[in-house]
């Protein structure tokens, strides 16, 4: 068996301790780690006399949370915990369970709100729940005959802010189960049981990204001043390399260390066979390359201004003929695509309903916004916001920001990201408020590139199991450094 921790995840009140001893009954070497219990353990010895100490304490329960969940891990015990986890809690726990070569499982449960609420109206006046979740001032021994004159008693407008903006319906680390709680009665527990059995053992294949769009040969010729129509140019060197949205993000996340396949159209001549070999050094997969004979490898010619690392780009994208593109066998966590194989993206993402989903949206194309409007990450660019909603942003006028923000996210009603190129990116926190990520400040050289490398980033983050803005970060880097050279 692997060594292994369980995290039960999701929303409160969704049956957590009950899955937990399901889980115990038929695995009983798994020893619990339970962050209320070391909680309410403070409680019982130290009391606290207002919501500053109650505050203080938990703090230091997470501290003893995490100490002993490295202890336990390195005595080799299989461990399993139950909590709403967080983006809050995600950074120490994926790093003490790499520290200790720990494979993490997450149960993710969910449901319906509202019955998830009285549920836990119901456990919170249950006599055999600690009085400490339920007050501010609290002292071993103290008693309450009314649990419902708590003044910590948690109302149905509280609860269904927490469960909306604390991430715990996306908090996942490893390999994610989710589960839907709103009736325990359609809960199959003997098939969740041996799923974990086949993760336990390994023998759940290792799941990868899928990496859905354009490749292309590219021939990027220097020149020291702009552009000038009706003039001839001297060219002395030249540089030839892969290319495209999905060819570059592959790339990336494969020499990362991520597994990646590449699910695009590479023609049978020259320039297709430089592309598999570049994708083999790599690292990535060409398993499953979308078929289509007779079509030459797309190619583009870029002018790179060497002074300011503007870019002019022609593309020859190759005539494409219309194919059956069987569904892979291969399950992938996350599907990244640029939306210009429209139906093979889509039949991906029905395929594979549990994977992340994210459109690099360069341009605004009927093609792009069919698939935009299913993805979970809309992520585009700011070119594709003006075209799209008819305004330019400009970071000076926040009201405007707030209306095209507000328009685009609309397409996917999920997440959504607006780049701005060097003046960086926009994104919505989870309380709802939109923030402004500055880009990185480097001299750059060549952008070619630039956008491709900041999405392949950002799908290898959601492959992690990053939060939004430690991807978004990542990826603003990952583009920085890739404009320098």
């Amino acid at each position: 068996m692997k060594k292994t921790l369980i995290l039960l995840a999701g929303y409160p009140a969704t049956g957590k301790s009950f899955l937990c001893n399901k889980i115990c009954s038929r695995y009983p070497e798994f020893r619990i780690l339970s962050q209320d219990e070391l909680k309410e353990a403070l409680w019982d010895e130290y009391g606290f006399d207002n919501m500053e100490e109650k505050t203080a304490l938990e703090m230091k329960s997470w501290e003893c949370y995490y100490d002993r969940m490295d202890r336990q891990m390195r005595a080799g015990e299989q461990i399993i915990s139950d909590y709403p986890f967080s983006d809050k809690q995600k950074d120490r726990i994926r790093s003490v369970a790499e520290k200790n070569n720990y494979q993490v499982v997450t149960f993710r449960l969910t449901g319906d709100i509202d019955v998830l609420y009285e549920r836990s109206r119901s456990r919170d006046v249950n006599p055999d729940r600690h009085l400490g979740h339920l007050v501010s001032r609290y002292h071993k021994g103290d008693r309450m005959e009314d649990r419902k004159e708590a003044d910590c008693l948690v109302t149905y407008e509280i609860f269904r802010e927490r469960c909306l903006t604390r991430g715990y319906d996306r908090f996942e680390l490893g390999h994610l189960v989710e589960i839907d709680v709103t009736d325990y009665a359609k809960i199959d527990y003997p098939g969740i049981l041996d799923q974990l059995q086949k993760l336990l053992e390994g023998e759940v294949k290792k799941m990868s990204i899928f990496r859905v769009g354009q490749s292309a040969y590219d021939i990027t010729i220097p020149l020291k001043e702009p552009l000038v129509e009706n003039r001839k140019y001297r060219i002395t060197g030249r540089h030839e390399c892969g290319g495209g949205p999905a060819f570059n993000a592959a790339c990336l996340c494969a020499m990362w260390g991520a597994p990646v396949q590449l699910i695009s159209r590479i023609g049978e001549d020259p320039y297709g066979e430089s592309l598999k070999s570049i994708l083999r050094a790599s690292g990535a997969k060409t398993d499953f390359l979308i078929r289509d004979p007779g079509m030459e490898t797309p190619y583009s010619l870029i002018i790179a201004g060497k002074e300011n690392g503007s870019r002019t780009l022609f593309n020859f994208p190759g005539i494409r003929g219309e194919v059956n593109y069987p569904v892979p066998p291969e399950q992938p966590k996350v599907i990244l695509t640029d939306g210009h194989e429209e139906r093979i993206s889509l039949e991906l993402m029905h395929a594979f309903p549990d994977a992340v989903s994210v459109i690099d949206a360069g341009t605004f194309r009927d093609c792009t916004y069919a698939v935009a409007k299913e993805t979970d990450y809309l992520v585009c660019s700011e070119d594709f916001a003006r075209q799209y909603t008819g305004k330019q942003a400009d970071l000076s006028d926040w009201k405007l920001c707030e209306e095209i923000f507000g328009e685009v996210e609309q397409i996917n009603r999920k997440r959504a990201v607006v780049t701005l190129g060097a003046r960086g990116l926009l994104y919505r926190e989870e309380d709802g408020t939109l923030c402004h990520l500055p880009a990185y400040q480097v001299r750059a050289v060549d952008s070619t590139g630039a956008g491709d490398i900041f999405h392949g980033a950002f799908a290898y983050g959601l492959y992690r199991g990053y939060s939004l803005k430690e991807n978004l970060r990542l990826g603003s880097a990952a583009a920085a450094l890739s404009v320098q050279k």
